[in-house]
């Protein structure tokens, strides 16, 4: 039963995934728009649809790297 808690996701990592699927997608969907119209923002939120998932990415290594130490000590 332990090697089954230990393979499955914390919750705070299910959490973090589910909410950064959401907000790519509302970003490539307002980038789309953004496009669309001609706005002038078009080259922030591209920048934006490359770093947010970067973020996402780093958050979620570090959660790993912090939850192996706790489990090790």
């Amino acid at each position: 039963m332990e090697e089954k808690e230990k393979k499955s996701p914390s919750i705070l990592k299910r959490v973090m995934a589910i909410l950064g699927i959401v907000i790519i997608v509302a970003s490539i969907i307002f980038t789309i728009y953004l496009a669309i119209i001609g706005s002038d923002k078009f080259l922030a939120m591209m920048f934006v649809d490359l770093v947010v998932p970067v973020i996402i990415w780093v958050f979620l290594h570090f959660v790993d790297v912090f939850t192996k130490q706790k489990e090790a000590a």
